[in-house]
């Protein structure tokens, strides 16, 4: 175990909140609106394609034009932080009893790469998350950016991240971070294994492992 204290960074879409049913919906959803009336990807096997890495747009049907492919991600980009869609995220297990043991030893910063800041805030108050958070971050990638924009003025101590992308395990090891991958959301171990983070957990309470309190 490691006995440290300062601030950790936490990613929250698939770090904290299982979004699969959110991106299965909308996947059906918009294909459905384009004709399709029924689609031959489980939401296993959607799901499963997202974790080895394989961008939407490649999961979509064979016979869908580039035009169609354009029109398909212009409107994922639209509608994937719509209230409507958000209501299907899940809190994974034990979250907020971990967030509460974290919070007393760290500073906890959440960084995400919403770009919808007041419906981010709106879910965050929907699931109890958001008075766990010193602060909260928001926007476009680089994810690396924002949380050094964060730290500018800020005293140096001792920081770790935590998230399911390679964009965390990027920033964490760009930044000198204590770098922590959660294997649940949208990438498998198999693929974040490659980037090389410090630590890898498969579900994010499994930090309190790693981290003595």
């Amino acid at each position: 175990m490691i006995e440290i204290s300062g601030t950790i960074f936490l990613d929250l879409d698939g770090t904290l909140l299982d979004t699969s049913p959110r991106h299965y919906k909308l996947y059906q959803d918009i294909l459905n609106e384009k004709g399709v009336s029924e689609s031959k990807v489980s939401p296993e096997k959607f799901w499963s394609m997202k974790r080895a890495g394989i961008k939407t747009r490649d999961i979509l049907p064979e016979f869908f034009s580039e035009e169609a492919i354009t029109s398909f991600e212009e409107e994922w980009l639209q509608k994937i932080e719509k209230k409507s869609y958000l209501q299907y995220d899940e809190l994974f297990p034990e979250v907020k009893n971990v967030l509460l043991n974290l919070n007393e030893e760290f500073d906890l910063v959440l960084v995400t790469l919403r770009n919808n800041t007041a419906n981010l805030h709106w879910e965050l108050c929907n699931l109890g998350l958001k008075s766990y958070f010193k602060s909260i971050i928001s926007g476009k990638a680089p994810k690396k950016k924002l949380v050094e924009s964060y730290l500018i003025g800020r005293p140096n101590g001792r920081c770790i991240i935590v998230g399911d992308t390679e964009e965390d395990i990027k920033t964490g090891l760009e930044l000198k971070m204590l770098t922590i991958s959660v294997t649940c959301g949208i990438r498998s171990r198999e693929f974040l294994e490659q980037f090389n983070p410090d630590f890898h957990i498969d579900s994010f309470q499994k930090i309190v492992d790693i981290i003595s309190f």
